[in-house]
């Protein structure tokens, strides 16, 4: 079977295109594992007798976790996979907090894109927001992405290609599915019914 890359090239994106991904809860785990790992032990965070006598009166998941999930939930759509270059540029305003058991979701919505004369590269400018299970803003936030143009794949990005470049079998016309665990587009074969090799 093969494997078909969904990392898009600079050249496919379009200003206007906008992704959602899947959502995720944010858990206790989370937030103890953020602390260990980041060193961050503020009580607005961790100690809850504390995290009682703040505006929020309880605590809250810090704000650079939810920026980390926000680029893994990104990540999981697939749209980056062996295309990107570099994070050149990101901003983060933090519009309300994260609470432990809230479900998150992250949107990108294509804002610019600016390609170098000869296509290998080009910077695509996302803004990109978090949002929580009420559709309430969490972060809103700039990413400016170097991301390989088509022209720049190597031999082994050709063989696999992006999907919007993949032909169907036998001039058959594709369907387009979404994951539902994972929110990634799939495109299914219709004379199989099972995700194209």
């Amino acid at each position: 079977m093969t494997y078909l890359m969904r990392g898009l090239t600079f050249d496919q994106y379009e200003v206007g295109m906008r992704f959602r991904t899947a959502g995720r809860t944010i858990t206790e785990t989370d937030v103890v594992n953020f602390a260990g790992i980041s060193g961050d032990y503020n009580g607005i965070h961790t100690d809850e007798h504390y995290a009682k006598t703040s505006p929020y009166e309880t605590r809250i998941a810090h704000g650079m976790l939810g920026a980390a999930i926000a680029s893994g939930l990104a990540n999981r759509l697939g749209i980056f996979e062996r295309t990107v270059i570099a994070l050149r540029f990101q901003s983060m305003q933090y519009k309300r907090p994260i609470h432990i058991g809230d479900t998150v979701e992250m949107e990108l919505l294509v804002v610019e894109v600016k390609g170098n004369k000869r296509g290998s590269r080009g910077t695509v400018i996302f803004e990109t927001r978090l949002v929580n299970q009420d559709d309430k803003l969490v972060i809103l936030g700039r990413w400016d992405l170097l991301i390989k143009g088509s022209a720049a794949l190597d031999d082994a990005d050709r063989r696999l290609r992006p999907l919007d470049s993949a032909s169907p079998r036998d001039g058959a016309e594709r369907e387009r599915r979404t994951d539902e665990e994972s929110g990634v587009s799939i495109f299914i074969d219709p004379t199989t019914d099972s995700p194209e090799p």
